[in-house]
């Protein structure tokens, strides 16, 4: 059941990353403000959830979690990200280079289940070996940022993610593991 459900969420964000390598390649600009100002709203709601909480706890409470601060701060922060999402986009490296950190850490947590894959002696480790370097070479070309424009890296971000996507949707394919070793974790 375990292992059904893994290689089900596998293929889940493996069809999320192609969807969003899509929707870059069709209006990047566009996305990444869409998604800048949804993130700004959830922002903006869990600070007015932190000063609800803070309002519903006991004086001592309320003092020590600092829900009004935090809830003031995050209100800020979200209106922010609502507001001035093109600020963002004409910030692109820094954006960019958060992306490439995060897809390289995504990388590292691939090379660890490709062993750990390998030390179960699922033959089909490689596939995972591979996505785990492609999106690895991925982080590094985008970090490093070789491309004059924005446009271009946004293209090649694009891209990227489908290709992660399809790579990551093989290995959640092929991933089974033959004996339940995992199920009894």
């Amino acid at each position: 059941m375990m292992g059904l459900k893994n290689k089900l969420g596998g293929i889940f964000a493996a069809i999320c990353e192609i969807t969003v390598g899509i929707l870059l390649c069709i209006d990047p600009a566009g996305f990444t403000k869409g998604i800048i100002t949804a993130a700004g709203v959830l922002i903006a709601l869990s600070g007015v959830v932190s000063i609800i909480g803070y309002f519903r706890s006991s004086p001592a409470d309320g003092m020590l979690d600092q829900g009004m601060a935090r809830g003031l701060l995050a209100i800020i922060l979200g209106i922010f990200c609502s507001a001035k999402a093109q600020w963002f986009i004409e910030v692109f490296s820094v954006v960019a280079i958060i992306y490439g950190i995060a897809t390289l850490i995504i990388g590292a947590l691939k090379i660890e289940a490709a062993f750990d894959m390998l030390r179960f002696k699922n033959k089909k480790w490689l596939w995972m070996g591979i996505s785990a370097i492609v999106t690895i070479a991925c982080a590094v070309v985008i970090m490093v940022n070789p491309f004059a424009t924005t446009k271009v890296l946004w293209f090649f971000a694009a891209v990227s993610l489908i290709a992660e996507g399809a790579l990551d949707f093989v290995c959640a394919i092929l991933s089974g593991v033959k004996n339940n070793s995992l199920d009894k974790i």
